[in-house]
């Protein structure tokens, strides 16, 4: 059984904070969305008009004999709104998507390449003292996924 701890909640954008020690050896499963104020920062951040919800659940493990490295597999949620890169009309988008991540302690990283290939393994994200910023990760995931560009329904080419 996973257990339910609260996280931390700062003023700016979308900050969650965990504390490592919290995730205990059965993980730790989260819920959390973003509040109406944090959704127009967001919005502003991304260049939408409007993100009318972002949720994501997130279970984070950490494994035993390895207090360096957090994994995290998520599910993200959202409905937002941008113009038509197309029409320039406003476009409601709906997304959903699922992902993992590595998060690596940065006093512990070993991770220094100048150079990869795409067969390599992403780097980890980074986490210091004890503290993952989830929230952060969440809103830039999401970013990535917003800044694809929109096109209005029925305005293919082919």
């Amino acid at each position: 059984m996973m257990l339910m701890v609260d996280v931390t909640m700062r003023s700016h954008e979308f900050s969650r904070t965990v504390q490592a020690l919290d995730i205990g050896e059965d993980g730790l499963k989260l819920s959390l969305s973003a509040e109406n104020d944090e959704r127009d920062l967001l919005a502003r951040r991304f260049g939408l008009i409007g993100i009318r919800r972002l949720a994501a659940e997130v279970c984070l493990l950490q494994r035993a004999n390895d207090d360096e490295r957090i994994y995290l597999d998520g599910y993200l949620s959202a409905d937002f709104v941008q113009n038509s890169v197309i029409s320039l009309r406003p476009i409601e988008k709906h997304v959903d998507d699922r992902y993992s991540v590595v998060f690596a302690s940065i006093s512990a990283s070993t991770y220094k390449r100048n150079s990869f290939t795409l067969e390599d393994p992403d780097p980890p994200e980074f986490f210091s003292d004890g503290r993952l910023e989830i929230g952060g990760f969440i809103a830039e995931h999401f970013g990535v996924i917003a800044r694809s560009l929109p096109a209005s329904p029925g305005c293919c080419t082919a």
